[in-house]
């Protein structure tokens, strides 16, 4: 994305290798200026030396080991809607998936990620229960979730019911956690126990 930036403002290497100090913060800007700055003169060697130290395979799967233990729960604070929590929560998704494993980046996978951050949220049940087909991409399952929970919240501050029910049993999916009991174990579960 910086590449593009520099492109469209038609920046030599030179300008875009001075440039890139201002992009960093934390571990990334001390690397840059004991690697780079001042030592190096060349954008696309710079370059190689930032993807080598922070895009490496264990950084990718630390990467990908945050993303996996998001929860929805960690967002919130008591001082904040869960809306806001959610939005936080689709924020860091949004920033961390870029730097996860290259094989790991397919939309499914952030789909997946998004679905088991709230997957212990009770709004959220009857969404995850739809279909792949139904819900095919994480966008579209990003957006049904936001529905859902501001649904929830504009319910429960008016002090209805919110919590979804169907004859007193959730039908949950399983690709997330959570087993979808059988249609006779529904009816009668002392009886499969």
């Amino acid at each position: 994305m910086f590449e593009d930036v520099a492109q469209n403002y038609r920046c030599s290497k030179a300008e875009a290798l001075q440039f890139l100090n201002n992009l960093f913060t934390g571990g990334a800007r001390v690397t840059f200026r004991k690697l780079i700055k001042g030592q190096v003169q060349n954008y696309d060697t710079a370059m190689a030396i930032l993807e080598k130290e922070f895009h490496n395979a264990p950084a990718q799967a630390r990467i990908l080991a945050k993303l996996e233990s998001l929860k929805f729960t960690d967002f919130t604070t008591a001082d904040s809607s869960q809306n806001d929590a959610y939005v936080r929560l689709t924020e860091r998704i949004e920033e961390l998936f870029p730097r996860s494993p290259p094989q790991m980046q397919h939309d499914y996978h952030k789909r997946r990620i998004l679905a088991c951050a709230v997957a212990d949220q009770p709004w959220a049940l009857v969404t995850l229960d739809r279909t792949d087909e139904e819900l095919p991409t994480y966008s579209t399952l990003s957006s049904a979730l936001a529905s859902v929970l501001q649904k929830h919240a504009s319910r429960s501050a008016a002090g209805e019911s919110v919590i979804p029910h169907d004859n007193g049993t959730f039908y949950t999916n399983p690709r997330y956690g959570r087993s979808k009991p059988r249609r006779n174990e529904a009816r009668n579960p002392s009886k499969f126990r």
